[in-house]
């Protein structure tokens, strides 16, 4: 373990039973010296309690998805009483949030109707403490001009965050009956392949009807993805 100068009080950081830290106490600090922890699936982490010597100095940046679950979400029929329109709507992506006071993280896939979740389902989930070393894309995912890029995975890749697939329809029922439903499906796409440098990822959303009256429900929406290219890889 290596130990900074500068300082002679120090603390350290432990995952596991693992020293993985040293952190300076005082004015000239250099807080750690972890590059990548991977936090593993689920949809919240208490990363005060994980480490409660760096929860503080992190924010939501510090934070990405590697792979998310797929999710899905059933609504009902709903009338507008404004113009007897039925709307539907589904929104899905990655959602993501820190609290520096907490600790607590929150990364999971999310389906919503209006403004009621419809479902969630778990993330897999790396914090990055040196951001410092990573590229961020700009939304053009061809890596070929990076040195290594054909030893690249799909791990090198870091996602930041995704935009939200909208999917909304609407028509005045005329004779129909008022009920049945639709069910939608929010999912991440991202492959690599590592002979053309190219990565493709997206957030895609299908949304279809239940029961084969309201065929104007069926269609897909799809959603960028902010990426980030870590060449180092998570070690």
């Amino acid at each position: 373990m290596p130990l900074y100068l500068g300082n002679k009080e120090t603390d350290k950081v432990y995952l596991g039973g693992k020293e993985i830290a040293q952190i300076y106490l005082g004015n000239k600090e250099i807080w750690t010296n972890i590059k990548v922890v991977r936090l593993g699936s689920g949809k919240s982490w208490n990363i005060k309690q994980l480490y409660p010597h760096l929860y503080s100095k992190l924010t939501a940046d510090n934070f990405f998805a590697l792979t998310a679950n797929a999710v899905g979400g059933d609504i009902g029929i709903r009338m507008d009483p404004s113009d007897d329109r039925e709307t539907h709507t589904f929104d899905s992506c990655i959602y993501k949030s820190y609290d520096p006071n907490t600790g607590m993280l929150y990364v999971y896939s999310r389906m919503m109707d209006h403004d009621r979740q419809l479902g969630s389902a778990d993330a897999n989930v790396v914090m990055i403490t040196k951001l410092d070393k990573l590229i961020p894309l700009n939304g053009n995912f061809n890596v070929s001009g990076y040195s290594g890029y054909k030893n690249f995975t799909e791990d090198n890749f870091l996602i930041s965050s995704t935009g939200v697939a909208h999917f909304y329809n609407s028509f005045y029922p005329q004779s129909y009956p008022y009920s049945g439903g639709g069910h939608a499906t929010g999912y991440l796409k991202k492959t690599y392949n590592k002979n053309t440098g190219v990565l493709e990822c997206y957030w895609k959303q299908d949304s279809h009807n239940t029961d084969d009256v309201y065929n104007w429900f069926n269609g897909s929406a799809t959603a960028g993805c902010t990426v980030y290219l870590n060449p180092e890889g998570l070690k």
